[in-house]
C-alpha cells in the first residue's frame, strides 16, 4: 500500500502494461477534420479555463487583510486576461479562415444579443487605415488598460460623438476628420483625456442605448478625469498642456450635456485661467483643433448663460469667434459682388448657434438665451432697414435692386429661422406674421427668370422659412401655393428629395417636422402655373 505522502509514479513501465511499446507496429486510425477540430477546441477551452483558488481564513477579519485582497485582485485580473486572450487569438483564427464554406451562426448569434466580436475588441472599421494621419493604428499603445465595456464606448465614440464634434473641430492643417486622425490617437495616449472621452462616450451610449449602467461608468471616468486634472495642475509641467486643457474642456461639455450650467461655467473660468497661463487661445496645439473646441464652448456658454469666460484673456476675442463652415447652399450667393460681407456673419453665427444647439442638446430655457436670440435678430432686421433704404436712395438703382431684392429676401428668411427654429420659445405670433408678411411683399417684387433662374434652391428654403411664419390663412396659402410652383420646377416627388436640398442651407431637427406637415399642404396645392408668370410669384 502507497505511502499516504507519496505521489503518484506515471513510469513508463506502467504505461507498456497493455504492450503500447508494440503500437507503433500497428496502423493508426483515421481521424476525421471535425474530430481533429473538436479536440483542438476542447484543449484551447480546457488552457482558458479559470483555474479555482482557495483562500483560507480563520475569521471575517482577515478578509480585509490588504495582503489576501491584493491575491484575490491580481488572481481575477491574470484569469480574465488568459480568457480574454484566448477569446482574441479564437477571433483572430475566424477571421483568417473564414471562407464560403464556413457558416455565420456564432456572429449571428452575438449579432442578435447586441454585440459583435469586432464591438468587443476594437472599434468597427480598419483603424490601421481610418485613424492615425501616419497609417499606423493608435489602438496599440493604450494609455489605459481597455476593458470589453470600454472598447464598446471606443466604438461609440468614433461612430457616433466624434462626428458630431468633427463641426467643431476645424484645424488649421485642414485635416479630413480630425476628430478621428488627430484628436482621438492624441486623446487615448494620455489618461486624464482617454477618462474624459470615455466620459463623454459613456453618457452619450447611455442617453442613445437607455442602458443606465453606463451612467455609473461616466461616473468612473468622470472621477478618475477630475482626480488626474487636479494632480496635473499640481505639477509646473502638466499645469498647462494640451492634455490637461482638452481634458477639462471634456469635463465642461459634459457638465453641458447634463444641464449644469453653473458647474459648465465654472470649468470654462477655471480654462480661462489655464490658457492665460499658457499664453493665450492661440499657443494651444493640434493644429487649432483645442482653440476652436475652446471658442465652441465659450459661445455655448454665452448663448445659455450670458457670459464668456474665455472674453478676459489679454486676446482680442471681438474678433475670434468658432471657425465655421458656411452651409453650402449659401455658397454661391455670398460669393457674389453685390452681396453684403455681413450676410456672412449672420449666416456663419445662425449656423454655430444651430450646432451648439443640435450638439449640446440642452432642453431647458434661460433668459440668457432668449436675449440671445433676440439681440441676433434685432441685428438683422436693421440690416433689412439698410438695404430697404439703400435701395431707395442709390442712383444706381437699376443696377443694384437685383442682387439687392435677393439679399433682402435672403433676409428675410434668417430672420423667420432665427425666430421660428433657433429661438427656444417661439415669440408673439403676430411679430412672426409681420416677418412672413414682409417678405411676401418682397418676393412679390422679384422676377423668376431675373432674380430667381439660378438659385431655386435658395428660393425653396426661403419660402419654407417664410411658410413657417405661420400655420393657417391666407399667406399660408400663399407660400403654399408659391412652394408648390417651385417643387415643380425642381422635380420633386417626395419630402425626403425637399429635406435634402433644405438640408444645405441653416437647418435643426425642428424644421423637419414643420417641414413635413407643409409637404402634405403642398401636395393637395399641385399646380402646374410657371414661376415665370407674373402671378405666381405676385
Amino acid at each position: 500500500m502507497a505511502d499516504a505522502n507519496s505521489q503518484p509514479s506515471f513510469d513508463k513501465d506502467q504505461d507498456n502494461e497493455h504492450g503500447i511499446e508494440h503500437a507503433k507496429n500497428v496502423s493508426k486510425p483515421e481521424i476525421s477534420p471535425q474530430a481533429r477540430k473538436g479536440k483542438h477546441t476542447r484543449d484551447k477551452l480546457a488552457k482558458a479555463t479559470p483555474q479555482l483558488r482557495f483562500i483560507t481564513t480563520t475569521n471575517p477579519e482577515q478578509d480585509k487583510d490588504p495582503r489576501a485582497r491584493k491575491a484575490v485582485r491580481s488572481h481575477v485580473a491574470r484569469q480574465f486576461h488568459v480568457v480574454r486572450q484566448q477569446a482574441w487569438r479564437d477571433e483572430e483564427e475566424l477571421q483568417g479562415g473564414r471562407s464560403g464554406n464556413v457558416t455565420g451562426h456564432t456572429n449571428t448569434t452575438l449579432e442578435a444579443e447586441g454585440h459583435s466580436h469586432q464591438k468587443l475588441r476594437q472599434p468597427t472599421g480598419s483603424l490601421v487605415t481610418v485613424v492615425g494621419p501616419q497609417r499606423t493604428d493608435p489602438f496599440s499603445s493604450y494609455s489605459l488598460h481597455v476593458t470589453p465595456r470600454m472598447n464598446i464606448l471606443i466604438d461609440h465614440f468614433l461612430n457616433v460623438v466624434g462626428p458630431q464634434m468633427t463641426v467643431f473641430a476645424i484645424n488649421s492643417s485642414n485635416t479630413i476628420d480630425p476628430i478621428k486622425t488627430i484628436y482621438i490617437p492624441f486623446s487615448i495616449a494620455d489618461p486624464c483625456v482617454f477618462h474624459g472621452l470615455l466620459l463623454l462616450s459613456a453618457q452619450s451610449f447611455a442617453k442613445i442605448s437607455g442602458d443606465t449602467s453606463y451612467r455609473i461608468t461616466a461616473l468612473t471616468h468622470k472621477t478618475e478625469c477630475i482626480r488626474l486634472v487636479n494632480k496635473a495642475l499640481g505639477v509646473p509641467g502638466k499645469a498647462t498642456s494640451d492634455a490637461t486643457i482638452a481634458a477639462v474642456l471634456m469635463l465642461a461639455v459634459e457638465e453641458l450635456l447634463l444641464g449644469n450650467l453653473e458647474v459648465f461655467k465654472a470649468h470654462l473660468s477655471g480654462l480661462q485661467s489655464i490658457v492665460s497661463i499658457r499664453g493665450g487661445l492661440h499657443t494651444l496645439g493640434l493644429g487649432g483643433i483645442l482653440e476652436q473646441l475652446a471658442l465652441s464652448c465659450d459661445r455655448a456658454c454665452e448663448i445659455f448663460t450670458g457670459s464668456r469666460p474665455l472674453r478676459t484673456l489679454s486676446e482680442n476675442l471681438s474678433e475670434r469667434h468658432p471657425a465655421t463652415v458656411l452651409p453650402p447652399g449659401f455658397h454661391e450667393i455670398l460669393q457674389s459682388s453685390g452681396i453684403n460681407r455681413q450676410m456672412a456673419e449672420f449666416i456663419a453665427d445662425a449656423q454655430t448657434t444651430s450646432l451648439v444647439k443640435m450638439y449640446f442638446g440642452y432642453e431647458g430655457t434661460t433668459d440668457a438665451e432668449l436675449r440671445y436670440s433676440d439681440t441676433h435678430c434685432n441685428l438683422v432686421s436693421q440690416h433689412i432697414d439698410q438695404i430697404s433704404s439703400q435701395s431707395m436712395i442709390t442712383s444706381k438703382v437699376i443696377e443694384a435692386a437685383p442682387l439687392l431684392l435677393v439679399e433682402e429676401c435672403l433676409s428675410y428668411g434668417l430672420l423667420a429661422y432665427r425666430m421660428v427654429m433657433l429661438r427656444p420659445i417661439s415669440p408673439d405670433p403676430y411679430l412672426t406674421l409681420d416677418v412672413g408678411n414682409r417678405l411676401k411683399t418682397t418676393l412679390a417684387r422679384t422676377e423668376f427668370l431675373v432674380h430667381w433662374q439660378d438659385r431655386l434652391d435658395l428660393l425653396l428654403w426661403i419660402t419654407f422659412m417664410g411658410a413657417s411664419t405661420t400655420t393657417k390663412g391666407p399667406l399660408r396659402d400663399w407660400y403654399v401655393f408659391l412652394l408648390s410652383g417651385i417643387n415643380g420646377h425642381l422635380g420633386t416627388k417626395s419630402w425626403a428629395e425637399i429635406s435634402r436640398i433644405l438640408q444645405k442651407f441653416l437647418w435643426l431637427g425642428r424644421c423637419e417636422s414643420v417641414g413635413m406637415v407643409l409637404w402634405f399642404e403642398v401636395e393637395g396645392h399641385a399646380t402646374d402655373q410657371p414661376l415665370h408668370q407674373s402671378s405666381m410669384l405676385a
